[in-house]
């Protein structure tokens, strides 16, 4: 599951109620089977929208991005089976060679059996599959008269809605004689000795319960009395249909991906007319009006050469021929940003943790230079400007749509060709983590490289210092 959060500021009584009890659990079943990948939405939405209105620990700048992917959940599943009017030869209380050495033939009014399992599902890309772990069985065993049953039957029901994962990390979810929906009283009406069995593994317990007019008695049965006679009454439950009820699931490891923006600029105040950055020798641009006539786009190398044209968008033709190159961006005014994405797995439960797996940065600029088609009347009264806001937009929103946000994205949205206007032009710088540099003009992706990228990038990191301090 992933949940995103983008740009800041942008889940009828039959007899002994046995019917009853099939037919409204198989309704409410239908219900909760669209609940839980909803509730997860809402809840993960919930948790990690607190977390995107500041910058994530360790991380400086701005949030612009914030995602949470579901690795791995638990959850937990009730299977249930219900029969009405059953025979079975169980031992009895009152014999006379002593407590349950006798058998009897009785027809019971309701047998219930649940199954409990504990599940935990796992994202494939981990490589590691979900498991599921039996918790345990219980099977009931009495003959209630149908008021009594009909109430059974809610308490089961109310029980049964408000089970959670975690219920699911005990056995039998928490379920248990005389907790309640089990209590004695509400099986107090029952003609029959009421048999709750109690399954885990290889052991059975079994716990008798006998209602008289003048006392109860409550016996408890261990060991091959009790698996003799819950395995009756197991095989006799098993004839029914099973029905499944799932609890909403809940996450217990999140891969969190967070990207933050830190930005600078020393455009304020200067115009296209002002002293801008130099194309030197290596760099041959070009820029043509073609109106309504588009010229197409291409995208070629030449060895370390790139050879771009790009005449699609704004009624203008840009060409560019560019090789390695040292540039001089000191004291030239530019708007700077560095992008910084962090991936941590955050772990939920008795021993919570959040570990980063990876972090990477990308500090990009956008530098104004000469515009071929704009006069210097023109020149002197337009303010420099870069489409910042727009730029950091678009990057969002593949940010957004990739499996593995990080740097691609950024240099992906500044290559976008109908995100320049056709008024202006832009050398475009991309800074890396390795210490390396690469440059373009504006829309040609950065790609080419820089041979002095400690300078340009020193120019770059000075725009970005006023606005860290």
């Amino acid at each position: 599951m992933i949940v995103s959060l983008g740009p800041p500021g942008r889940q009828a009584a039959v007899r002994r109620g046995g019917a009853a009890f099939r037919g409204r659990v198989s309704a409410e079943r239908s219900q909760r089977g669209r609940r839980p990948a909803r509730l997860l939405a809402v809840l993960l939405a919930w948790s990690f929208l607190s977390a995107a209105a500041a910058a994530p620990e360790g991380l400086p700048g701005s949030p612009v991005y914030s995602r949470a992917e579901l690795v791995e959940e638990i959850g937990g599943t009730v299977e249930w089976r219900w029969r009405s009017v059953v025979h079975l030869e169980l031992p009895q209380p009152d014999c006379e060679r002593g407590a349950f050495r006798c058998r009897r033939d009785a027809v019971y009014g309701q047998l219930i059996g649940f199954s409990f399992r504990q599940e935990v599902e796992r994202e494939p890309a981990t490589g590691e599959r979900g498991e599921s772990a039996a918790r345990g069985r219980l099977l009931i065993a009495a003959d209630l008269d149908p008021e009594d049953a009909l109430a059974l039957e809610d308490a089961l029901l109310s029980h049964l809605r408000a089970l959670t994962a975690p219920d699911f990390a005990r056995p039998f979810a928490g379920m248990a004689f005389p907790r309640e929906p089990l209590s004695a009283e509400a099986f107090a009406s029952s003609a029959l000795p009421v048999w709750i069995c109690r399954v885990t593994g290889d052991e059975t317990v079994a716990d008798i319960l006998v209602f008289g007019e003048r006392r109860n008695r409550f016996f408890s049965r261990p060991g091959p009395l009790a698996a003799e006679a819950c395995g009756v009454m197991a095989e006799a439950v098993s004839e029914a249909a099973p029905r499944t009820i799932r609890t909403g699931r809940l996450a217990r490891v999140v891969r969190r991906r967070d990207v933050t923006l830190e930005e600078g600029s020393s455009l304020e105040a200067a115009f296209w007319s002002d002293a801008l950055a130099e194309l030197p020798g290596a760099i041959a641009f070009g820029k043509r009006e073609v109106g309504d006539r588009p010229t197409g786009s291409i995208l070629d190398w030449k060895g370390r050469t790139l050879v771009a044209r790009e005449g699609r968008y704004h009624g203008v033709e840009r060409t560019l021929r560019a090789g390695p190159a040292a540039l001089d961006l000191a004291g030239r005014p530019l708007w700077a940003a560095r992008w910084r994405f962090e991936t941590r797995l955050e772990r939920f439960g008795a021993h919570p943790s959040a570990d980063a797996v990876e972090v990477s940065s990308l500090l990009v600029a956008a530098v104004p230079i000469r515009d071929p088609l704009m006069d210097r009347e023109t020149a002197s009264r337009t303010p420099l400007w870069v489409p910042a806001r727009e730029l950091v937009d678009r990057a969002v929103r593949r940010i957004d749509s990739a499996a593995a946000p990080g740097p691609r994205q950024v240099l992906e949205a500044l290559a976008d060709p109908s995100l320049w206007p056709a008024a202006g032009d832009w050398l475009l710088v991309a800074c890396r983590e390795d210490g390396t540099a690469r440059y373009a003009i504006a829309p040609a992706a950065p790609e080419v490289e820089v041979e002095n990228a400690g300078e340009v990038c020193a120019a770059a990191e000075e725009v970005l210092a006023p606005a860290g301090r």
